[in-house]
């Protein structure tokens, strides 16, 4: 029986997989980053407001029920939409949530996923496009699974 380390060959395997699953999470943050810019800028046209406050997570549960029924549908569907995302790229939110961990705890990582990004950005084969955000400020939140009535799905696609 030959080891995993102790075989060339398969850790060659492991480590072009490991290499693929980099590129679906930086594909993944920078969709449910898009995603996230998209929505935000709905919510302010919707809104009449030039920019969202700042310093406030609009989507925390506990200022939830003060705001308007737009913004609540908006955050009720992102973390569904989020999902989507992570799926069409192959990875699950356990694995997204652990990438995501790892990519701000350990810098080599997230330089790697960095690079990833910029690829992207340079016409390369790893991601598409992505904002500003995820250059210099940490990834995206976490993604948590979270079932959506039908309906507040549509709300939220149709502002």
């Amino acid at each position: 029986k030959v080891h995993v380390h102790d075989d060339p060959v398969a850790q060659k395997l492991l480590r072009a997989h490991r290499r693929k699953r980099i590129q679906m999470f930086a594909r993944s943050m920078t969709d449910i980053e898009e995603l996230r810019k998209e929505q935000q800028e709905k919510l302010k046209q919707a809104l009449n407001l030039d920019r969202l406050p700042e310093g406030i997570s609009i989507c925390d549960p506990s200022i939830q029920p003060l705001l308007s029924p737009k913004v609540r549908a908006v955050c009720s569907a992102f973390p569904l939409q989020a999902e989507e995302i992570i799926d069409k790229y192959g990875l699950n939110s356990e694995e997204f949530n652990s990438m995501l961990s790892e990519s701000k705890n350990n810098p080599l990582f997230k330089f790697q996923v960095l690079r990833y990004v910029k690829r992207g950005r340079n016409g390369g084969e790893a991601v598409v496009p992505v904002g500003p955000q995820l250059q210099e400020d940490e990834p995206t939140k976490e993604v948590t699974t979270k079932k959506v009535t039908k309906s507040a799905k549509i709300q939220a696609r149709s502002k």
